[in-house]
């Protein structure tokens, strides 16, 4: 299929950053790390301030997953006693 690399509008890549065959990078998107060959970035650019509570919040899902569990079991209990 030969070699080529995909990048939407308004997509950035950082310097001194390698990046593989059949890469696809997605309008918007930033590339600050090397990519493999085959992979692919669609997350749009957004603001810095956005993207860092962002990560604090994806860094707790499993944690918030566990909780709303337990929530959700205690209301089921709950409702079984009205």
């Amino acid at each position: 299929m030969g070699n080529y690399v995909v990048l939407g509008g308004q997509a950035g890549i950082a310097d001194h950053t390698t990046v593989g065959d059949r890469v696809m990078i997605g309008g918007g998107s930033g590339v600050t790390r090397n990519m493999e060959a085959g992979s692919r970035r669609r997350i749009p650019a957004i603001p810095l301030r956005e993207w860092l509570k962002a990560q604090v919040v994806f860094a707790k899902l499993p944690e918030l997953k566990k909780l709303v569990a337990q929530l959700v079991h205690r209301v089921e209990e709950l409702e079984k006693k009205i």
